[in-house]
Formats: structure tokens, sequence, C-alpha cells
């Protein structure tokens, strides 16, 4: 976690807000970002950390895969109850197609 935290504080501009919403979860917010940018940020974010390996033992490396769930204010919602709900559904979503796509590359037919 804490490598991921400092990779995502890395990235984020003096306008955003990056905070840790969870255990394993992380909420950034980017107010001068539209959808497209929103987009671009994800998937280089993304593109990034499946690059990485990270020792975790002795001989033992993993990518650190993350999963996304974006949102837009006020297109979308201007309730945070709202907006983290979306942005919930969306990460769940994208972490499923993920592991989709993880697997598919992994075990080509």
């Amino acid at each position: 976690v804490r490598f991921l935290a400092n990779h995502l504080k890395a990235q984020v501009r003096d306008t955003d807000i990056l905070v840790r919403y969870s255990e394993d979860q992380f909420l950034s917010l980017h107010p001068k970002m539209d959808r497209t940018q929103a987009e671009a940020f994800k998937s280089r974010i993304q593109d990034e950390l499946d690059r990485q390996r990270i020792s975790v033992r002795h001989g033992v490396d993993l990518s650190p895969r993350v999963s996304i769930g974006l949102t837009e204010f006020p297109a979308e919602g201007t309730r945070l109850e709202d907006l983290l709900s979306i942005a919930e559904w969306r990460l769940s979503d994208d972490k499923k197609m993920r592991a989709v796509a993880h697997r598919t590359l992994q075990f080509p037919s």
C-alpha cells in the first residue's frame, strides 16, 4: 500500500486531493480535469503500475494491478454519497474487466 500511495502522490497536481479512503483504496479528486483527461489519467496510472514489480519476499515479485472508478461532478451527481456510489460501482466493474483481460493475456486460447 505504501508503494501505491507514494506512486499516486507523485502523479497528482497541486490542485488535486489524494486521500486514503479505506485499507487499500484511495480517493483522488481532480477539480480541473474533464472526463477525457480523467480517462487518460486512469489509463496512464494503470499502465505504469502494471509494468512495476514489487518484491514481496525473496524471489517473489508482484505487479500492483489497480482498479479505478471514475465519476464526474456535477454531471453525475452533486452529493458526495452519490458520487462515491457511482465511483465504487465503476471500480468494481473495472476490477472485473481487468481480471478478465489479465487471464486472457496470461492464458491465450
